[in-house]
Formats: C-alpha cells, sequence, structure tokens
C-alpha cells in the first residue's frame, strides 16, 4: 500500500457560463467568498474548501432534471446550520431533492443543481458547528462523485499511486454499481459509479475540470516523486503564492484530471479577515466578501 500524500481535498473545479450568477448562488445564497477572480476563472472558498469555476460556454454542463446525476461534488454541512441552509435555497427559488437519509449512511442529503447545471449535493452528517461568524458553516467538500467503467482497474490505481482505502462497493439509487474510496488522512471520499455508456461530461475534455488535493508543503516534493516513480506522468505549473506558488497535475487511467499542490485554501472568515487586514491582494473585479 502506498503512503497517501494527500492530506485533504482542497477544491474542485467544474464550468460556468455566467460569473455573476455564479457568484449570487455561491456567495450570496451559501455564503461563500470569493478567493479570487480572473475571468474565465471564478474561486470561492466555503468552509475549509474552494470550488473553482471556469468560463465555458461551448462545454457547459447538459442540464438534466429530476437527476442528481454525475459527476456530482457534496459539502458537509455544520448539523445547527442544515436547517438555514434548506430555508437559505428555498427562499433563493432553488430547486432541490430530500432532504434524504436513504443514501446507505445516517446522513440527511440534500441534491440540487447550482445555476450552471452542475450537480450539488450537501450532507449533514451530525457535525457540531465551530465557526460562529459563520452563518451557515460548510465544513468542508464531503465527497466527490465520478463515472467510471472498470471499478477494479480503478481501486487498484489509486491504492497502489495514491494510497487510498477501498471503503466499499455497493449499488446506487440510480442502479450503478460503486466503489467507495477513502482518504486514510482527511476520511473524505470520492465515489465511482460503474456505467456501460458514459456520458459528454466523462468522455469530453471540459475545461478546467479537476479535483485538487493537497500534501503537506514539507513533503510534496516526495509526493511527486512517488507518482512519478509508479509512471504516473506530471505537469508541473504555478499557481498564486496563496495556494503555495506551484502544484502538478496529472490523470487516473479513465481520465479524470488531478491536481496536487502543498497548500489548501483558506476558510471563508479567514479569508475575508486577512483581506480586510491588507494581508491579501483583493480579489479582481469586485469580488464579494
Amino acid at each position: 500500500m502506498a503512503k497517501c500524500f494527500a492530506q485533504f481535498i482542497d477544491h474542485y473545479a467544474t464550468t460556468m457560463q455566467e460569473p455573476e450568477r455564479v457568484r449570487e448562488f455561491y456567495c450570496n445564497v451559501l455564503g461563500g467568498t470569493v478567493l479570487r477572480q480572473h475571468l474565465p476563472q471564478l474561486t470561492v472558498t466555503l468552509g475549509a474548501s474552494a470550488i473553482a469555476l471556469f468560463g465555458d460556454e461551448d462545454r457547459g454542463l447538459p442540464y438534466r432534471p429530476n437527476n442528481r446525476g454525475i459527476p456530482r461534488f457534496a459539502f458537509e454541512v455544520a448539523s445547527e446550520d442544515f436547517p438555514k441552509l434548506i430555508r437559505r435555497l428555498q427562499e433563493a427559488g432553488r430547486v432541490f431533492d430530500g432532504p434524504d437519509g436513504s443514501d446507505g449512511d445516517d446522513a440527511a442529503h440534500v441534491w440540487l443543481h447550482d445555476p450552471e447545471g452542475n450537480y450539488l449535493e450537501f450532507v449533514d452528517r451530525g457535525r457540531p458547528k465551530e465557526h460562529a461568524d459563520e452563518e451557515i458553516e460548510l465544513v468542508r467538500i464531503d465527497h466527490v462523485e465520478y463515472e467510471d467503467t472498470d471499478l477494479n482497474e480503478t481501486a487498484e490505481w489509486y491504492q497502489a499511486a495514491m494510497g487510498f482505502d477501498v471503503a466499499g462497493r455497493g449499488l446506487s439509487p440510480e442502479g450503478h454499481p460503486y466503489l467507495d474510496l477513502k482518504m486514510p488522512t482527511s476520511g473524505q471520499m470520492i465515489r465511482f459509479h460503474r456505467v456501460k455508456d458514459p456520458s459528454v461530461v466523462f468522455t469530453e475534455a471540459f475545461h478546467g475540470h479537476h479535483l485538487a488535493f493537497n500534501s503537506h508543503a514539507e513533503e510534496y516534493e516526495e509526493a511527486c516523486e512517488a507518482l512519478v516513480r509508479y509512471g504516473v506522468p506530471l505537469v508541473h505549473r504555478p499557481v498564486p503564492d496563496d495556494q503555495g506558488g506551484r502544484t502538478s497535475y496529472f490523470q487516473d487511467p479513465h481520465g479524470h484530471r488531478i491536481s496536487l499542490g502543498p497548500e489548501r485554501s483558506l476558510r471563508a472568515g479567514e479569508l475575508a479577515s486577512r483581506r480586510a487586514a491588507g494581508e491579501l491582494r483583493p480579489a479582481r473585479r469586485g469580488a464579494a466578501e
């Protein structure tokens, strides 16, 4: 079993069509804070994780009503704030499924589409609130769900290359056999759903779409060396200083894009405080605090 250098899911990246519509939903409805805006990219911090949205008008995710959908990304919500979140979604006129507790665990789940057609989920796992300054505390990214065509190959690669654990297998409410892979460092999950005919989301390269992990800064070079020894081609790119100044991109066997960097995003409340104190440069073009 390989060592798991990934410590945390830093952010999930997907597509958008209208930046102002995105800001309204992720900042005004969900309470996120813009980390940076340099169109066509907009990154919003939500709790201890972030969502990065890239403008891609030609390849927007297809909207499928009444379908929880794959790919899907989920945020854990502090338990006492879960009812507040539901009221906030209702007040904003967002249509959602749930709350539902029939997803094979003891948690409550809500599923919906964001304004861009991305599939989004919120989970209440009973975690107490820790940050009183956040009206609705989105703790972190809870899990991400992808399509897949070979669960055994995927399990082998993530165990050998990334040091993840196989947490379970089952059958989803949509009828897909699935594989749960868990990060032993944080407990966050990736669920892969086996499908016979992958959707366009799985088969075509959407601009910016990837899942980003962080490592301890002092272990970043060692993590990259371990991936190269396993035969994983890496592409190294510079990133802003507040995300470590560097990151590495690669793919799993079925083309899902992954990045690994040495730092993680700030919490939304910490970000706002540090920017107000002049410790961080303002986000471009009127980022909301």
